[in-house]
């Protein structure tokens, strides 16, 4: 099940707005005392919800996804938060050619590390 609600979290970095990733860029340059690119990760940060989640009305889920605190582009941290459980993530993201991104989400937090 935990699959199957992140795979429906919406990346479209299209939808994304560009002020947000370079925003976080720009915190990132003031937090470390110098010029920092946007990366693809900077597009995920924020809260992401869906409501009615896998066709179940009243299942709620919420991502919450902290801004980068470096100029590494690598990954960035989410917590999700469904049907009372929450689960925390290292997200990391590769732009595909269609302007969306490939977006992996790894549990390290656990044995066996898992992602998908």
């Amino acid at each position: 099940m935990q699959v199957e609600l992140l795979q429906r979290m919406p990346v479209d970095i299209r939808l994304a707005a560009s002020g947000a990733a370079a925003k976080v860029a720009s915190h990132v340059a003031a937090l470390e005392g110098a010029s920092s690119k946007a990366c693809s990760v900077d597009h995920l940060v924020g809260s992401w919800k869906v409501e009615n989640a896998l066709g179940i009305d009243g299942v709620v889920v919420t991502l919450q996804v902290a801004p980068r605190s470096s100029s590494d582009c690598e990954s960035v941290t989410g917590n999700i938060h469904y049907l009372g459980k929450e689960t925390e993530y290292t997200i990391s993201a590769v732009p595909k050619s269609d302007g969306k991104l490939h977006v992996k989400y790894l549990n390290d937090k656990v044995e066996p590390v898992y992602f998908h």
